[in-house]
């Protein structure tokens, strides 16, 4: 008989080991790893107790016995419960607790009162070693609890019957036939007074029914955490089937869809599928799990079939069906197709609008470059030809001549740079260019500029200046002339009598200086309704009244945008009959703080006397070769270069060019763009790659009537080495000479 106790030891003690080892993989809860460790020591107390050769220890025997058996009935409910999937209530595990804690004290007590046991003594029986003992009142304490818990084990096993979807049947049957044997066995045992406990054995076959209940239930835990996962959406639904296509447990979304699984056991396969239900089973079996889309109850479903496989063993256990009520989303993607082939469509119609755009923008500079090629190309000779007039003439009559079609000749280009820059404002290609300048210069230079016009038709031109303005600024001095210049030509077109001031405030602000240009004049003004038009592009206001006044209309759109685009604005006030007060205002860099001081225009030079005073270059000696298929502008830079020390050869055509260059070393040579057969970008290429080539390092300026915006960039990345606009001035040419010649 001893090993009958001593095998059950034994087997409680590896079984307690198989179940802490495998605690964190199996997903054991703490409730069973407890039992198994109680019953290890109740068991082993029953071991002790069958070997002991006295009562002192038969009772320390039977103590530690009661050391693992008084918790163990908590431990089975509450493994039970955790089985059957109920939570018990806390005050139950209270009490229950409490309980066992109190029974501890009074068994721990044996021997030293008779509450437990009123007498006990030792017998032994074919070799092994028995208590007889008298129960005491806490003994039959310990029986009701004992019963109790048991009866309290037994409705949670009825409660997991009548909630049939959540245990399977082989669970509630298992935990029945476990409750059965345990609390028979119990009761047999004291009922009858055997002198071998049954309980040992019955523990053993409940700790083994626990593991095995565990093991499977891996795959409701699993089940019911896809569960948890789902409980609280109404878009996705599951149902859980264990391999063998037996269902495990769905949720309401799924019940929607397939109404024969509310009343399906757990555990068991599925009577009577539904046709689409059939069908997912059918491609489960043929272990076909893409993603599917059915259609239930005009719903749009997304089916999709994973495996489940076991936490520890990574074991195949079961499949998991996964349902997603794509309705809404299938209509969106269909939406979705079509605005994309709308969206498709209308790119390639915005492409191809693109396309004819850059066609016609590309068009649109083509002609802007034509134009300014065509027509600054006559300007340039009249210019040119007028300029060498002034100079040689002594005769005052001619030189009064000369000075008219001067004055022409500038109105024109100023007409054709008014296009050009409205050209460049409405492509957004209106560069800034932020330089060191000298603002007296600039005010100088609007006096200069516009004084000889005003004096034409007897109007004072006044200039004051606020004389604490610093003296060098960093911005764009050239678009703030052409400002200053086109509202001072404005007032003056519009001035009959009386005066236009130039006036110019500034206000110091930190590393800045604000500054605000007025232009007033008494002339005409602008009616109230009119004020608004000024500014729009082509509009002359009151041009009924205005015939005989010259320009385009650009002139103070123009002005504005280039204002905008440097961060200041242009604003007008009127007064019909009376005047009108322009007024600039923009913020400059300050580069030198020192006051400009006030303005004197004894201090500007004449612009005739000015243009040739500079043109003194007898110091430069060479030669120079300048290519051009106008000869009018060939006459030009021959007379321009007439009265140096430097030796001017012409050519008409790129390939003359090039024949030249080849042969002759030139100091500079001047470049024409659009010529026929070859332009002049196509010669300076053969130029620089041809390695005998006599002039393949000289400087080659690009000299052209191509004004628009970018062309000075394009050629520089060509190869010019610099660029020169036509009309040609005098200045810029002989800047240009001593630049590249001076040595």
């Amino acid at each position: 008989m001893i090993y009958y106790y001593l095998i059950t030891a034994i087997l409680s003690f590896v079984e307690m080991i198989i179940i802490i080892l495998m605690y964190n993989k199996a997903k054991f809860s703490m409730a069973c790893v407890l039992m198994s460790i109680v019953i290890s020591v109740c068991n082993a107390g029953y071991l002790a107790l069958a070997l002991s050769n006295n009562i002192s220890e038969a009772l320390l025997a039977n103590k530690i016995t009661y050391a693992g058996g008084i918790f163990l009935p908590f431990f089975m409910l509450i493994n039970i419960s955790e089985l059957c999937h109920v939570k018990l209530p806390a005050f139950v595990k209270a009490i229950s607790a409490c309980w066992g804690i109190v029974t501890m004290y009074f068994v721990m007590m044996t021997g030293y009162n008779s509450y437990y046991y009123k007498w006990a003594d030792i017998k032994s029986y074919k070799g092994v070693s028995y208590l007889v003992k008298e129960y005491g009142p806490m003994h039959n304490l310990y029986t009701i609890y004992i019963y109790t818990l048991a009866l309290a084990a037994l409705v949670v096993i009825v409660y997991s019957i009548i909630q049939k979807s959540k245990v399977s049947k082989r669970t509630i049957i298992a935990l029945m036939c476990s409750w059965i044997v345990t609390t028979f066995s119990y009761s047999f045992e004291r009922m009858l007074g055997l002198a071998v406990e049954l309980v040992p054995a019955a523990y053993i076959y409940f700790i083994t029914i626990a593991l095995v209940l565990t093991n499977r239930s891996s795959m409701y835990d699993m089940t019911a955490n896809v569960a948890r996962v789902y409980e609280k959406t109404e878009q996705y639904g599951y149902i859980a089937f264990d391999k063998k296509l037996r269902y495990m447990s769905c949720n309401s979304v799924a019940i929607k869809l397939f109404p024969e699984l509310e009343n399906c056991t757990v555990d068991a396969e599925i009577k009577r599928p539904s046709d689409v239900l059939g069908h997912i089973l059918n491609r489960i079996k043929n272990a076909d799990t893409k993603n599917e889309y059915i259609e239930i109850h005009d719903r749009i479903i997304g089916a999709s079939i994973k495996n489940i496989n076991q936490n520890f063993t990574n074991h195949h256990v079961g499949y998991l069906v996964e349902l997603n009520d794509e309705t809404e989303r299938q209509k969106y993607i269909s939406q979705l197709s079509h605005t994309n082939e709308q969206l498709e469509w209308q790119i390639k119609q915005a492409e191809e609008l693109s396309l004819e755009a850059q066609i016609a923008n590309k068009a649109k500079s083509d002609f802007l470059a034509s134009m300014s090629h065509e027509i600054r190309t006559p300007i340039n000779a009249v210019i040119g030809m007028n300029t060498m007039i002034l100079k040689d003439s002594s005769e005052d009559s001619i030189k009064e001549y000369a000075r008219d079609i001067d004055h022409s000749a500038k109105i024109l280009l100023h007409t054709i740079n008014d296009i050009l820059d409205f050209s460049k404002v409405e492509s957004g290609k209106l560069s800034i260019v932020n330089d060191n300048y000298c603002f007296m210069d600039l005010i100088n230079d609007c006096y200069r500029l516009t004084n000889v016009r005003a004096k034409s038709k007897n109007i004072e031109l006044n200039i004051i200046n606020d004389p604490s303005i610093p003296a060098k600024l960093f911005g764009d001095d050239t678009r703030i002339r052409q400002i200053m210049i086109n509202l001072l030509t404005n007032a003056i077109k519009y001035t009959k009598d009386g005066s236009v001031t130039l006036i110019v405030k500034g206000e110091i602000k930190s590393d800045k200086c604000f500054l605000r240009v007025i232009v007033k004049d008494t002339g005409i003004g602008i009616r109230e309704e009119n004020i608004d038009k000024v500014f729009d592009s082509f509009k002359r206001v009151n041009e009924k009244n205005n015939k005989m006044i010259e320009g385009t209309g650009l002139g103070l759109y123009i002005s504005k945008q280039i204002a905008n685009l440097m961060g200041g604005d242009i604003t007008v006030e009127s007064e019909f009959g009376v005047g009108s007060t322009f007024t600039l205002s923009i913020a400059q860099a300050i580069v030198d703080n020192s006051p400009i001081g006030e303005f004197d225009p004894n201090n500007i030079n004449n612009d005739d006397k000015e243009e040739l005073s500079k043109t003194d270059v007898s110091t430069i000696s060479g030669r120079v070769l300048v290519v051009d298929d106008v000869e009018m502008n060939l006459k030009v830079m021959l007379r321009f270069l007439r009265d140096t020390n430097i030796t001017v050869d012409t050519s008409l055509s790129g390939q003359d060019a090039i024949d030249k260059a080849s042969v002759n070393k030139y100091d500079l040579i001047f470049m024409d763009h659009m010529m026929p057969e070859m332009d002049g970008v196509e010669a300076l290429k053969i130029m620089r790659s041809t390695s005998d080539f006599k002039s393949k390092d000289t400087p080659v300026i690009m000299l052209t009537a191509n004004a628009i915006t970018g062309a000075m960039e394009e050629y520089l990345e060509e190869g010019f080495d610099d660029y020169m606009s036509k009309p040609v001035k005098l200045n810029a040419l002989m800047d240009m000479v001593k630049k590249y010649m001076l040595k």
